[in-house]
């Protein structure tokens, strides 16, 4: 009796441990997904540069005003020191 129940069980543990087969795909299916891959690559790439259209119009000018405000800051802090350095 145990040895029809592993005879029955084994094989099914052993068949459960291999991978599926890879998915094939025939030419229509890949020509299909290649072109939808396409028009959506596209409308991804206009998206992404016109996103970064306005980014580079908008906070490229405050990251810069912003780090020459930093720089005079440094400069200002500057100049005291070797005023005070001076006296």
């Amino acid at each position: 009796m145990k040895r029809i129940i592993l005879s029955l069980v084994v094989p099914t543990f052993l068949g459960s441990c291999s991978e599926p087969p890879a998915p094939s795909f025939s030419l229509q299916d890949r020509q299909l997904v290649d072109s939808l891959y396409q028009m959506e690559y596209e409308q991804i790439v206009d998206t992404l540069d016109a996103q970064c259209e306005i980014m580079q119009t908008t906070q490229l000018d405050q990251i810069v005003d912003s780090l020459l405000k930093e720089r005079l800051v440094e400069v200002m802090q500057q100049r005291q020191r070797y005023q005070q350095n001076e006296q």
